[in-house]
C-alpha cells in the first residue's frame, strides 16, 4: 500500500508498477488482506500492474517453481485491483538445446499452464527486450512470428509492454526522431496489433543504439540519456491519444521522479502548469514540500 501511495501521491502518478514478491526468488505468498488496496486502487481510477523476477525464464521447459512464482504474482495483483504482471520474453540458453521455434512454443505452452489456474481477467504482460545474448523476440519481425503462434484463446490472457529503453538497445528504432516512433507506432499497429499493447516502460537509455544494452536513463527535456526526448515526446503523444499507460523505471539521477512524471504530462496537456514559470515554480515547491 504504501509504494502505490508514494507513487500517487508524492509522484502525481496514475500508473504504477510495483513488486509482489521478492524480486530474485521463486517463491512468492499469497497476499491477504488487499481489499483495502483493491479500494485505493479502484478510487483513485488507477492503472497498476507488478513486475515478475526477471530470473523466470518460460523458455525452458515447464519449472512449478518458475510457473508457481508467476501464478502467485498474477493472483497478487488481481487482489490487488491490478491489471496483470510483467514477464520479460525468455532466453533460448545454449543449456535448453531448442531452436528459436522450439522456445518460442515452449515458452506458449508455459503460459497456457499458467492462464488454466489464475483469474480469467488477470493479463499476463509480456515486456521485449534489449537483445542480449540470446534473448528472443527482440525485433518486429520476431513479436509479429511469436504473436502469430498464439491461440486466440490465450492471446485473450496476453498483453504487450515496450519498453523504450530495450528498443533503443535493439536498434530497430531510433527513438531520438519522430519519424521513427511513428515508424514504431505503424509498424507494431499492422504486424501485432495496437490494440494488443497495454503499457510502455517509458525510460532514456545510456547506452548507445542497437548496443543491445539495458541501461536505463532519466526522462529530460531535451535529453533522456543519450536519446533526444522530441521523439520519445512524440511516441508519449500516440501513448495518450490512443489510452496507454506510461510507466517509468528510471533511476532518478538528474530530477526526482515527480519531476519527470510532469515533464511527461507537460507533453501531452498544452495546459499543464509546467508550460509556465509560475506553474512550475509551484510543481518544484510542492516536490521540495515547502
Amino acid at each position: 500500500m504504501k509504494a502505490i501511495q508514494h507513487a500517487h501521491i508524492d509522484n502525481d502518478a496514475t500508473a504504477v508498477q510495483i513488486w509482489t514478491g521478492n524480486p530474485k526468488s521463486y517463491f512468492a505468498k499469497k497476499l491477504g488482506n488487499t481489499e483495502r488496496v483493491k479500494k485505493y486502487v479502484e478510487d483513485n481510477n488507477l492503472f497498476l500492474i507488478s513486475h515478475s523476477p526477471y530470473i523466470l525464464n518460460f523458455a525452458r521447459d515447464p519449472d512449478i517453481k518458475v510457473l508457481n512464482r508467476y501464478i502467485t504474482d498474477l493472483q497478487n495483483i488481481n487482489a490487488m485491483g491490478g491489471k496483470g504482471s510483467v514477464l520479460h520474453m525468455g532466453f533460448n540458453v545454449k543449456a535448453i538445446k531448442k531452436t528459436h521455434e522450439e522456445a518460442c512454443r515452449t515458452m506458449i505452452k508455459n503460459l497456457d499452464m499458467v492462464a488454466r489456474k489464475t483469474p480469467k481477467d488477470s493479463i499476463m504482460i509480456l515486456e521485449n527486450m534489449a537483445g542480449k545474448g540470446t534473448a528472443m523476440c527482440c525485433k518486429m519481425d520476431e513479436w509479429a512470428a511469436f504473436s502469430e503462434e498464439i491461440p486466440e484463446d490465450l492471446y485473450k490472457r496476453i498483453g504487450w509492454c515496450v519498453d523504450t529503453a530495450h528498443l533503443h538497445g535493439v536498434g530497430e528504432y531510433n527513438l531520438s526522431m519522430r519519424r521513427e516512433a511513428m515508424r514504431f507506432y505503424d509498424d507494431f499497429d499492422s504486424q501485432i496489433g495496437w490494440d494488443r499493447l497495454l503499457c510502455f516502460h517509458f525510460n532514456g537509455s545510456i547506452a548507445d543504439l542497437g548496443s543491445c544494452k539495458d541501461l536505463h536513463a532519466d526522462i529530460g527535456h531535451d535529453m533522456s540519456g543519450v536519446i533526444e526526448s522530441k521523439g520519445l515526446r512524440h511516441l508519449a503523444r500516440i501513448a495518450w491519444e490512443t489510452e496507454k499507460p506510461l510507466i517509468m523505471e528510471i533511476p532518478a539521477n538528474t530530477s526526482p521522479v515527480a519531476w519527470q512524471v510532469a515533464t511527461v504530462r507537460s507533453w501531452v496537456d498544452p495546459n499543464h502548469p509546467m508550460h509556465t514559470e509560475f506553474g512550475r515554480a509551484n510543481i518544484v515547491k510542492n516536490i521540495l514540500n515547502v
